[in-house]
């Protein structure tokens, strides 16, 4: 009997144990799970996140060029462009905010996974007098797998004296993040769901323009004849030098990079001129008046702001950079290869198409944005109008005829009282639209399921997608483009009429 007892409590023992474990497990599971809801995506015009959990999902030893460094090097270079012109394999990891240190602790991780030929570190952080803000730069923290290095990462980081919030919230992030449940957006729970990669290869492209903000603005490269004093930060310089002894360590060839930046520093480019020439890299500087004209880079139209280019200047930044490669490396041409081209045919459609969408907003004529768009078939334009007036030209008449709209449609001049509704295909030039002086609805499915919901009234104009609002003003004509490809709204504007009340503008933001 005493033995059927101590059986018992033994049974009851690892019942016990059992259940403690499943908790424990489970509690884990849950923190985990909160944590990665909570922490920040970042997905707004940089897509943090997805470049570095896309990363891990890249294919072993795959990767010839590796790009590293801050926004810069992600707005600037296309891997996907680099890989047709030249068949140079090569993937862009640089992150937004990146200081030096973060960069060289994923010059470790890449390690783990790539044995590239050449790191390409766009070298921007070095002019930087003060630290980045410290939520900005752990952008580049937060997404880097769990391992001893992410480890060392924090103590680093910490021990740098960067950072305020100590090295408890780099190892248990949920003690920072706890209170973002207000703020949670859809993004945060697409990201949980899977909704956390990028075809893009790391390249962050954008339609701005900086002369949205200064049409006049001028920048044709360094000037030489200025004098500033360029103040290094420690971290910096210290962990510059350790990325190129880890690179020569690891018999990987390091070059120097700058891109196209009005805030460049003529001293800063002498010192990373200093540092190329004392460790025999290359060192390219896309300052440079000579490459400025070469280039063709114009800031107020290739660039989103006075420090980034926008998809115009990174088109022509890896043109000119795949070039330079060519000439003075002897990196592998991969194209043919069934394996590289099998990796740069999934990300294909989707850079194309994105690519594609980006070019369109570039176009500030109405009748020059409506024909291209008119010419590739994937595109639903929903329109809505009241409250404007004004007269349509012929020239807008016949493109406007392109996407099915019937010319009795077009033939009357809009006055304050016209209500108007317009869906219309690229696909099969079809067009279904509703003309009157009543208040006007109307809802449907779009080809890919979505719901949309159009109004035209006296209290003004509405186009919902799914429940949300993409009518650019609350009166007037509001234009919104979705892609069926990328199954996502494209581009969402307004237009008006010109100051003599006829012809239509293009109006954004």
């Amino acid at each position: 009997m005493q033995m059927s007892e101590c059986k018992k409590d033994r049974k009851q023992t690892v019942v016990r144990c059992a259940k403690a474990a499943a908790f424990a497990i489970l509690a884990l599971f849950m923190i985990h799970g909160l944590t990665r809801l909570l922490t920040p995506k970042w997905i707004g015009i940089w897509n943090a996140c997805k470049i570095d959990t896309q990363f891990y999902r890249e294919q072993k030893n795959s990767m010839d060029v590796i790009f590293m460094g801050s926004s810069c090097g992600s707005s600037s270079i296309d891997p996907v462009q680099l890989f047709d012109e030249t068949g140079i394999m090569s993937y862009d990891l640089c992150n937004n905010s990146q200081p030096l240190l973060s960069t060289y602790f994923w010059v470790k991780e890449v390690l783990k996974t790539q044995s590239p030929k050449m790191i390409i570190l766009e070298v921007v952080s070095i002019g930087m007098e003060t630290a980045k803000e410290e939520l900005k730069a752990r952008r580049s923290y937060e997404y880097m797998k769990w391992s001893k290095n992410k480890l060392d990462y924090a103590n680093a980081y910490v021990a740098a004296g960067d950072g305020n919030y100590g090295l408890i919230s780099y190892l248990f992030p949920l003690y920072l993040y706890h209170s973002r449940w207000s703020s949670l957006t859809v993004d945060d729970f697409a990201f949980v769901a899977g909704d956390d990669g990028t075809l893009m290869r790391g390249f962050t492209p954008n339609r701005t323009t900086l002369a949205e903000a200064i049409p006049d603005f001028e920048y044709t490269g360094l000037d030489e004849t200025e004098e500033e004093e360029l103040e290094l930060l420690p971290s910096n310089t210290e962990y510059l030098q350790k990325i190129i002894d880890l690179c020569k360590e690891n018999e990987i060839e390091l070059m120097l990079m700058k891109t196209c930046d009005s805030k460049w520093m003529t001293s800063s480019h002498e010192y990373i001129s200093q540092v190329a020439e004392e460790n025999d890299l290359l060192f390219l500087d896309m300052n440079l008046p000579e490459i400025v004209e070469e280039t063709g880079i114009v800031m107020r139209e290739d660039a989103m702001d006075t420090r980034h280019l926008n998809l115009r200047g990174a088109q022509k930044t890896t043109e000119y950079l795949g070039k330079y490669l060519r000439e003075h490396t002897d990196l592998p041409d991969r194209r043919g290869e069934e394996r590289y081209e099998k990796i740069i045919g999934a990300s294909r459609e989707y850079h194309d198409c994105l690519l594609e969408d980006l070019m369109l907003c570039f176009s500030d004529s109405f009748c020059d944005y409506a024909g291209r768009l008119a010419e590739t078939p994937r595109y639903v334009v929903l329109a809505a109008l009241s409250g404007t007036e004004g007269t349509i030209t012929a020239e807008e008449k016949e493109v406007l005829r392109t996407f099915g709209l019937e010319e009795s449609f077009l033939e009357k001049p809009v006055i304050p009282e016209t209500r108007m509704l317009i869906k219309a295909s690229t696909a099969d030039r079809s067009a279904a639209a509703k003309r009157g002086g009543k208040d006007l609805a109307e809802e449907g499915t779009l080809p890919t399921g979505e719901i949309y919901e159009m109004s035209a009234s006296g209290s003004g104009i509405s186009i919902l997608i799914d429940g949300k609002e993409y009518a650019s003003d609350s009166t007037g004509i509001s234009v919104v483009i979705y892609d069926t490809v990328l199954q996502t709204v494209s581009d969402q504007f307004a237009l008006s009429f010109g100051k003599d009340g006829t012809g239509l503008t293009l109006k954004r933001g």
